[in-house]
């Protein structure tokens, strides 16, 4: 390209004169396609490979996101046969012409090359323009282009050859952002953006469909590997009550004395109908798979939060370690509440980070749809308040962080406010079984006998790796952070031993395999993001194996999470030989009766036990007629079997194990009780025993 000394502006030409050019242009060139190299075209044109840069004169370099060919003259924009900015120039015409190009066009060029020089200072957008096409409309220039445009007409960045003969820039183009001075911010953004732009995350919805996929697959395999838990068996069972009062106002003998509410640790009113309907069209498997249904949206949820707030790739980390979690996989196979109360938190966690984004009007509608479905999540299952804080958190820094602090304190009173509306007004609608209920299992609960050690090494066993890079992760959010975005990460991380810590006080491991999966949705928003951001902590060419040591190390958490939740899952007995054999000798014997399992027998024999009140391995008070007082513990049932007032006693090693030995002797001790059958245990040395009252005439097995 030569240059001259003058600085005279480009005369003003007419839009007829840019047409002819055009069609002066598209007689002599042809457009040639993007080729198959793999080289990214320049500002929408495919460029050659050997180029001088325009104004440093070097060879081999780009100024601008440009080429020229590297024999090219410095008057002529072409080369015979070779490529000039997109256009492919046919044996015997220069873009437009038989001769070379006007003396005119050194200086318009000058003026490109100057205009350019000037421009790329600029933040330039990040799409390039497509390509001219032979008689297409040229587009309107829109975004930063345009308002540099409208504000310095000379600052428009044209491509050289694509200009009118006496100087006219025809069409603004646009400088890729990789030919501009990047920061160390930016070149921390294009290692991510490495990463970001593997296959699996250009297709979006394929990568969460995988996980998911594989989710099921995981809870599934557990839902036909064992009979029903005691827990799943009483809220089917209390379900199935519930609908009983509601269609035909009827109710069994002990939901009449002791409802439900008085020792449930959540409402009877919401997840029991769901499962015991769900029971009513496939039994326990569809019962189990409902649950599995919540867990697969809770999934999405984590995979949705995750996504607004770290990105695409921390998001599929997060979900991808939420699946491979045993408690994940062991609550997607438990017909009980707690699948829907964890939907249930992950559901307004994510309407109160959507609502951060929102207009005025629309987030405060979100803020309050958010704090009611938190308040149906603590109504469900007591125990999730101790996540309210965290979900409140979480909204409250998501919307400081969009916005400043005073909307940040003011979606904290929406949902604050709400959210003990209804939780006051729930409680004293359900009146004083209810507030016993509340006090008995979750705010006064009784402590046990687990040591603090002990209780933290079955946490850790749990959820320790994900616990261990929630932290990791919330220690990086700390460095390039702002206030809000450092807080609510250690938010984030902190949940993860929320319940371990709980438990731990009360010195239980109960229910400590659920509990801990709540905290751990959680943690895997921002243990995703520990995983996703070691593809930013190595240099570029590096990117893809960090990558791979990542997914390496989700798929060995998923491979621990297999074994423990397959293990426990395997923890309680197989009842079905039992009730096969049970059955028959309930309906000739009658009661009362002493049973183990008595929530299994109640769920898989209904139409035999719904009039029936039995008597527990947990709890017995019987009157001594002889000495006219009041027994309880072991001393009752032993005063009850002397005095045959059991007609059968169903006793499991599992249940209450110091109450099997003294139960077992009394009946062998004891004139006309006969043991009729005995069941070998899955998870005990000893087997069940099912003992009959002799006067009954009932023949059986006998004792093995």
């Amino acid at each position: 390209m030569s240059t001259t000394g003058q600085d005279s502006q480009a005369p003003l030409v007419s839009p007829a004169t840019v047409a002819e050019w055009r069609r002066r242009q598209e007689a002599c060139s042809e457009i040639t396609p993007l080729s198959d190299d793999g080289e990214t075209p320049a500002n929408g044109f495919q460029v050659s490979g050997d180029a001088d840069a325009i104004s440093s004169g070097g060879k081999g370099k780009r100024t601008n996101g440009f080429h020229l060919p590297a024999d090219a003259r410095t008057t002529s924009l072409v080369d015979d046969g070779k490529r000039a900015n997109g256009f492919r120039a046919t044996d015997h015409a220069t873009n437009g012409s038989t001769d070379s190009v006007a003396r005119g066009f050194a200086e318009s060029q000058q003026e490109a090359l100057n205009a350019m020089i000037s421009v790329a200072r600029l933040e330039a957008p990040t799409q390039p323009l497509p390509a001219i096409k032979p008689g297409a409309p040229q587009p309107e220039p829109s975004g930063l282009i345009a308002d540099a445009a409208t504000a310095a007409p000379a600052a428009i960045i044209v491509q050289p050859s694509v200009v009118d003969q006496a100087g006219l820039p025809v069409r603004p183009v646009s400088v890729p952002p990789s030919q501009l001075p990047t920061t160390r911010a930016q070149a921390s953004r294009k290692r991510t953006a490495i990463w970001d732009s593997h296959i699996l995350t250009r297709m979006p919805g394929l990568p969460i469909a995988g996980i998911l996929i594989v989710q099921a697959m995981l809870s599934l395999r557990l839902v036909w590997s064992n009979s029903a838990f005691q827990d799943e068996a009483l809220y089917l069972w209390s379900g199935r009550v519930e609908w009983a009062q509601w269609l035909h106002g009827t109710a069994p003998a002990q939901d009449l004395f002791n409802p439900f509410s008085a020792y449930f640790s959540g409402s009877p009113l919401i997840y029991p109908p769901l499962g015991a309907l769900a029971a009513s069209i496939g039994g326990l498997a569809a019962a189990r798979i409902l649950s599995l249904c919540f867990m697969l949206v809770t999934t999405r949820l984590l995979y949705g939060v995750t996504q607004r707030i770290f990105g695409r790739s921390a998001a599929l980390f997060a979900a991808a370690l939420f699946v491979g979690a045993g408690s994940t996989q062991f609550l997607g196979a438990l017909a009980t509440f707690d699948a829907m109360t964890l939907m249930l938190l992950a559901l307004a966690t994510w309407l109160g980070v959507r609502a951060a984004e929102s207009r005025p009007g629309a987030q405060v509608a979100l803020l309050v749809i958010a704090a009611s479905t938190l308040a149906l999540a603590d109504a469900a299952k007591y125990a999730a308040a101790l996540f309210d804080p965290v979900v409140i958190a979480v909204i409250a820094l998501s919307v400081w962080r969009a916005r400043d602090l005073k909307n940040g304190i003011a979606a904290t009173v929406i949902v604050l406010g709400v959210l003990s509306t209804l939780l006051l007004t729930g409680i004293w609608l359900g009146g004083h079984p209810y507030w016993h209920g509340i006090e008995f299992t979750t705010l006064t609960r009784a402590s046990s006998t687990a040591s603090i050690p002990g209780v933290l090494y079955v946490s850790g066993m749990w959820v320790g790796t994900l616990a261990i890079l929630a932290v990791i992760g919330a220690a990086t959010a700390t460095f390039g952070s702002c206030r809000a975005g450092k807080a609510r990460a250690w938010v984030l991380a902190g949940a993860v031993f929320l319940a371990p810590a709980e438990q731990a006080h009360i010195h239980t491991v109960t229910s400590l395999f659920k509990h801990v999966d709540f905290g751990a949705w959680f943690g895997c928003i921002i243990a995703g993001y520990a995983l996703a951001s070691l593809a930013r902590a190595v240099p570029a060419a590096k990117a893809s194996a960090a990558g791979a040591v990542s997914a390496c190390a989700v798929m060995l958490a998923a491979i621990a999470g297999i074994g423990l939740a397959g293990s426990h899952f395997d923890q309680w007995p197989n009842s079905s030989k039992m009730i096969s054999d049970l059955a028959p000798a309930l309906t000739r014997t009658g009661c009362p009766c002493l049973l183990a399992a008595d929530n299994v027998v109640d769920y898989y024999l209904p139409q035999q036990t719904w009039s029936i009140h039995f008597t527990t391995v947990y709890y017995f008070l019987y009157l001594d007629n002889a000495e006219l007082r009041i027994l309880h513990g072991v001393r009752a049932y032993q005063q009850a079997i002397a005095n045959h007032y059991f007609k059968l006693v169903e006793i499991d090693p599992s249940e209450v194990p110091t109450l099997y030995g003294p139960v077992t002797h009394a009946l062998a001790a004891t004139s006309g009780y006969r043991l009729v059958d005995a069941i070998p245990s899955n998870i005990a040395h000893k087997p069940f025993e099912i003992w009959v009252y002799s006067a009954t005439r009932l023949t059986g097995r006998g004792p093995r």
